[in-house]
């Protein structure tokens, strides 16, 4: 997701395939509508966006539909076969393919622990927390950064 928001190269007929829900396919998705691209978003969720909050979700549902993008939930991805995806319902297993340029994939994150292996072993203490420990969304890495600090 950030390499196509920082400018890689993207076709014209874009599948996002999302599967923790959160803000990054939906604005992904919006970014390529507005540069006139077909966009689809699959998700194995029952929503589209499904972890961005229910506040939010109101308000960015009717905003992609509006752009053209198109909601297929309860769906995996089974097969990336040159520009041809196939595609799945998680519940019947039954099989649809589609014709597209570029596949983006929206599946997590690694830790990016880099700096706290370069430090480990130069400073008398070092604590791993956040994103360094393991990628999730910034209240959590607040909570877990506030837990190391008060147990120091």
């Amino acid at each position: 997701v950030q390499q196509a928001l920082e400018g890689a190269p993207v076709g014209e007929r874009v599948l996002i395939y999302d599967t923790p829900g959160y803000q990054e396919a939906v604005t992904l998705a919006e970014f390529l509508a507005d540069q006139g691209k077909k966009v689809e978003i699959a998700t194995p969720s029952s929503q589209v966006g499904q972890m961005i909050g229910s506040s939010h979700q109101p308000h960015v549902w009717p905003l992609l539909r509006n752009k053209g993008v198109v909601f297929s939930v309860f769906t995996s991805l089974k097969k990336i076969s040159g520009n041809v995806v196939t595609l799945a319902d998680v519940h019947t297993q039954q099989e649809r393919t589609v014709e597209v340029d570029t596949v983006v994939m929206s599946t997590g994150y690694r830790a990016n622990d880099s700096l706290w292996r370069t430090l480990t072993g130069q400073v008398p203490e070092l604590y791993a927390a956040g994103d360094c420990y393991s990628p999730r969304r910034a209240l959590d890495a607040i909570h877990e950064g506030y837990n190391t600090a008060f147990k120091i």
